[in-house]
């Protein structure tokens, strides 16, 4: 019962943060941040851990713990078999379980954080969906550990029993990661952390094929999953914004002020690429 278990209690928890996120009371504490441009307070950040990233964990937990399905089958196309395994890509790879985190404890804007907890939120209920309905299981390329890493990615394929691989969530939560860093340097006037971002983000996803993770299609259906995410997640956001002034009021959404010729986001960024 412990694969139950875990699974609904991390559904549960993730349903109480959506919750909450949806009160009108903007005292509401242990809630999602309600956006804006201002810097998340802790207890914003533990919010996204508490009712997004480890409800996320447990769901893989829960689904390890249910066992392989009846009429399991790879998504591994013919000309994946031969491909070889970049062992030391394992760091890389190992490298999104700081990644994602990183991201909710380092996010500088509340709207940033906001789209990281609104698309993770509902990106872990469809995963948890399609593993719990499609029988994908990972089939990992054989080889021989050469080093340290080696043995690690020996070690992760061989406690696992290769469920939950479809949609591949390194991918779709490193993508989500990267998309709030795009936002956040957007509204910091700062470009780099955006592409720095990005390309930790496709390292990752590269890194799941190069060690036999995931395959092609993982791949492709978290991309996919991403995308059509990312649009209704921005919309979601935007309309959860509160002013500080009137709380029951509604403001614009922060990326939209970068266009308006009367913002002063916008008049800071352009002083800043004048300098």
């Amino acid at each position: 019962m412990r694969g139950p278990a875990l699974l609904a209690t991390a559904l549960a928890m993730i349903f109480v943060g959506l919750w909450l996120d949806r009160r009108p009371d903007v005292a509401t504490r242990w809630s999602f941040p309600r956006g804006g441009a201002s810097r998340p307070d802790l207890v914003h950040r533990a919010a996204v851990f508490l009712w997004v990233l480890i409800p996320w964990t447990m769901t893989w937990f829960g689904t390890q713990a249910l066992g392989r399905p009846h009429g399991a089958f790879s998504t591994m196309l013919p000309f994946e078999r031969s491909w070889p395994v970049w062992q030391w890509t394992e760091a890389i790879y190992m490298s999104a379980y700081l990644f994602i985190p990183f991201a909710a404890l380092a996010l500088r804007t509340q709207y940033a954080l906001r789209r990281v907890a609104v698309t993770g939120a509902i990106a872990t209920l469809i995963v948890t969906l399609c593993w719990l309905t499609i029988p994908v299981v990972a089939e990992n390329r054989a080889f021989d550990p050469a080093h340290a890493l080696g043995r690690f990615l020996a070690f992760e394929q061989g406690h696992s029993i290769g469920v939950a691989a479809f949609p591949a969530f390194h991918v779709l939560w490193s993508l989500i990661a990267a998309d709030a860093w795009v936002v956040d340097a957007r509204l910091r006037g700062d470009r780099w952390t955006g592409i720095g971002a990005w390309t930790w983000a496709i390292l990752i996803a590269v890194s799941c094929l190069t060690t036999s993770m995931h395959t092609v299609i993982d791949l492709a259906a978290a991309a996919g999953v991403f995308l059509v995410l990312r649009n209704r997640a921005k919309a979601v956001a935007g309309s959860r914004i509160r002013g500080s002034a009137d709380p029951g009021s509604p403001i614009a959404d922060p990326e939209s002020s970068i266009r308006d010729p009367q913002s002063p986001i916008l008049n800071l960024q352009s002083r800043i690429a004048d300098q």
